[in-house]
């Protein structure tokens, strides 16, 4: 039988013995810590965003809390996104999301940032905000939004 109550988390154990901490666990100190909800934190550039061609924009170092969980772009470090084609005559809204996903307690996790294409009547996609603390398995959390004019970038800011 598992005991299920407490346990120590920052112990040392034989190698033979199983994890004692689980990245849920550190997120759970860290939401402590933090508060329940999704926030950037002040690190590096804070995610600002270079339009750097038509269709691409570039995101600076920041440091952002998704219910706990931690991700980060490193200081002199990008990530470069690709935003679908714009339509001409068309104003379109998409959205920078850091997106976790799960498969469940102690499972597979995934946290990385992506594109959230908004409608071709400028209105903003929707974000998926699941909570991860009641069975909840996918969490995005809204950076920037980034305008299309027609065929090319016009805009990004952080949000």
């Amino acid at each position: 039988m598992i005991d299920l109550g407490f346990r120590g988390l920052t112990i040392n154990t034989q190698e033979s013995e199983p994890a004692q901490i689980y990245a849920e666990n550190d997120a759970a100190i860290y939401q402590a810590i933090l508060g329940d909800g999704d926030l950037l934190l002040n690190y590096g550039n804070n995610f600002s965003i270079d339009i750097s061609s038509y269709n691409t924009v570039k995101v600076n170092s920041g440091l952002l809390a998704v219910q706990g969980h931690i991700g980060i772009i490193e200081v002199n470090d990008v990530q470069t996104l690709t935003l679908e084609n714009g339509t001409s005559g068309v104003t379109r809204n998409d959205l920078i999301v850091a997106e976790f996903t799960t498969t469940g307690n102690h499972g597979i996790d995934t946290f990385g940032l992506k594109v959230l294409k908004g409608s071709s009547d400028g209105s903003l996609p929707a974000v998926t905000a699941e909570d991860l603390n009641n069975g909840g398995k996918t969490r995005q959390f809204a950076i920037a939004k980034v305008t299309m004019t027609g065929l090319s970038v016009t805009s990004a800011e952080v949000i």
